[in-house]
């Protein structure tokens, strides 16, 4: 009995020790940048994430696993990872970028529509997600359901029908959060300087306006390629 019970003992403090050890997203993040490239950054959360066992801190690695690929036009594995964090219920992770299961959801559709997978990103914005209170998942929700029609478009004359809704955002308050990405589309499918002028003007220390002057380089993604653009 003696004996059984000193296995016990020490089976328990093993576990419990292990468990100790875990690391923390945090520290799982602090990690990967610290690799000598993003791929082998990629590799290493990737190998962390299945030993976790705190619902926290493995859906803050998630989100940063998904954030990793992204960064470097590995979509389909991003909408995976997005996925996967947003599946999971838990608290903020100590330390980590706070993002609530609608905002990974939307990173999802960002990631399904950079990689032309628009009835997947329709999918998910036909989720819980479209019943959210928060005034700016609604309006990237009302862009990226204009992105959708854009990525069906085969020609020019079939882009009108979403680019006049946009249009149309431009005027309602409601959109302010995403206006830059609304100027940046009408701009780039469109080719009218005024959407690039207003872009430089109302916002331009943005990302969009780099874009729209040449400065930044758009996302390499088969959304920006391939949506059929006027031609002046």
């Amino acid at each position: 009995m003696k004996k059984t019970l000193t296995v016990i003992l020490l089976s328990f403090l093993f576990s419990a020790g292990a468990f100790c050890q875990e690391l923390t997203a945090l520290q799982i993040s602090e990690n990967a940048v610290s690799k000598a490239n993003p791929e082998e950054a990629i590799k290493y959360v990737q190998s962390q994430v299945k030993t976790l066992t705190v619902p926290s801190e493995k859906r803050a690695t998630y989100a940063f696993l998904g954030t990793l690929q992204e960064s470097v036009c590995l979509y389909s594995d991003a909408i995976k990872s997005y996925v996967a964090a947003a599946g999971i219920t838990a608290t903020s992770a100590e330390g980590m970028t706070k993002k609530s299961s609608e905002q990974l959801v939307i990173d999802a559709v960002r990631c399904a529509l950079s990689v032309g997978e628009y009835e997947t990103a329709e999918n998910y914005l036909n989720s819980a997600v479209r019943n959210s209170k928060n005034p700016e998942i609604q309006a990237t929700i009302k862009l990226y359901e204009q992105w959708c029609a854009l990525s069906k478009a085969e020609k020019y004359e079939e882009t009108l029908e979403p680019l006049a809704m946009l249009k149309a955002y431009l005027e309602f308050p409601s959109m302010s959060s995403v206006k830059p990405s609304v100027l940046l589309t009408l701009w780039y499918v469109t080719n009218e300087k005024m959407y690039a002028d207003a872009l430089v003007k109302e916002f331009p220390r943005s990302a969009e306006a780099g874009i729209a002057t040449g400065k930044v380089q758009v996302y390499p993604a088969p959304f920006w390629y391939f949506v059929p653009r006027k031609n002046n």
